[in-house]
């Protein structure tokens, strides 16, 4: 009985033993796979606050060597579906410049197009009168601008740019007068959102002086 007693010790033992390591396995794999789902959603921490941004305010007054002589219609910037919301876009151009990305946390307060509007409506303003494509009439020339380009694009991880490039287009009438396309670019203070918003509003603004500088030299 003593002989049983002791083999029965020893194989219950010997159990202990074998499943411990399996045991201690599984609570392992257990906790890592929580960790994991942990830190795709966020591990529960709060979003970051939602940062809304514009062009900031405008610049000093345009000096043109020939002022506007005559009333101009502007329409109102069209741009590409992707560009027509309130997303802030950025580019990797060390990576792949093909793909747009956007901020998580950062919009803009309306859609670029939008923004870039009022913008040149503003400047060309001080320039001379400003009307809208529903007034004036058929014998006011129109403008027409398209933005192309509207995105903050980093060169290397630590640095990047705005780049802004639109094709503006001037019509009397029926009747094609000029067309050009203007590229403005801005290196960014940071590399983050605030630093992108400011280099997009000095590059649009830059892109407008070249704009209305090449309208003072047309015959309108």
């Amino acid at each position: 009985m003593r002989r049983r007693t002791s083999a029965s010790t020893a194989f219950h033992r010997a159990t202990r033993i074998v499943w411990r390591p399996a045991a201690l396995a599984a609570t392992v794999s257990l906790v890592a796979l929580t960790l994991i789902a942990g830190c795709s959603t966020g591990g529960g921490n709060a979003p970051a606050p939602l940062a809304r941004y514009d062009f900031g305010s405008l610049p000093d007054e345009t000096t043109l060597a020939k002022p506007l002589a005559t009333p101009i219609r502007v329409a109102a910037v069209s741009a590409p579906a992707a560009l027509s919301t309130d997303a802030f876009q950025y580019r990797l151009g060390y990576a792949d410049d093909r793909q747009t990305h956007a901020y998580a946390s950062a919009r803009w307060t309306m859609p670029p197009p939008q923004l870039f509007t009022t913008r040149l409506r503003e400047q060309l303003a001080k320039q001379g009168h400003v009307l809208d494509t529903s007034d004036g009439g058929p014998t006011v020339p129109v403008l027409k601008v398209e933005l192309d380009e509207f995105a903050q694009v980093f060169d290397q991880p630590g640095s990047s740019a705005g780049r802004v490039r639109v094709r503006a287009t001037i019509l009397h009438g029926s009747a094609l007068i000029a067309q050009q396309t203007f590229i403005g670019t801005s290196q960014a203070s940071s590399a983050d959102a605030a630093g992108g918003a400011r280099a997009l509003g000095l590059a649009s603004d830059a892109v407008i002086t070249q704009l209305i500088t090449w309208l003072s030299t047309q015959n309108l």
